[in-house]
């Protein structure tokens, strides 16, 4: 039997294949890149979809909370969060009224390491924090039964920010929006009756 070898994408890594040489490969159309990454994330906060811009909605020293995704997804956040932080600046957030929380979830918390990998240069900048499953305040209960736990840093925050790329996700069946909130940033209680 005649075969071909393939190389597949495995995290920072590839992995070798080999597969019949009949076999039918699907491959996605490739999409093409934006030249110029954060010119692009500007433009998109300067443009946004039915919405005024971050600046004109946020008023002088409101407290601010940026939450952003762990370290299991590709959200490029340590990219994203220069020019939201610039459009936060411009509508009187200060940098010492920005909290950034890691959406962990259920996950465990991110090392020093990662929360600066994620976040980049801003880490020394910006009060950064891992979400605490235990130290939640109480909302209320959802018509389903939903007891609805939040993070204290996020209940207390004037302004919310989430920060996440949207991607299939095995149960909750997009990863993004609102997921930052439940499961990102809700309490164990909420997580599992949910």
């Amino acid at each position: 039997m005649i075969a071909r070898r393939l190389a597949l994408k495995y995290g920072k890594k590839e992995i070798d294949l080999t597969v019949p040489a009949n076999s039918q490969i699907v491959k996605p159309n490739e999409l093409p890149g934006v030249r110029d990454e954060e010119a692009e994330i500007k433009r998109a906060l300067m443009h946004p979809i039915n919405s005024k811009k971050l600046s004109e909605l946020v008023h002088p020293h409101e407290k601010t909370v940026i939450i952003v995704s762990d370290i299991t997804r590709p959200t490029p956040s340590s990219k994203l969060l220069p020019p939201l932080l610039e459009e936060l600046n411009k509508g009187g957030i200060s940098d010492e009224d920005v909290t950034i929380v890691f959406a962990t979830g259920l996950h465990r918390k991110l090392t020093e390491e990662e929360r600066r990998l994620l976040v980049g240069d801003v880490y020394d900048q910006i009060k950064c924090i891992n979400h605490d499953v235990d130290d939640c305040v109480y909302l209320g209960t959802t018509r389903r039964g939903t007891n609805v736990s939040i993070l204290r840093d996020v209940v207390d925050a004037d302004i919310v920010v989430c920060v996440g790329n949207i991607e299939l996700h095995y149960f909750a069946g997009y990863s993004g929006g609102a997921k930052s909130i439940l499961p990102g940033v809700s309490s164990r209680e909420t997580i599992e009756m949910n």
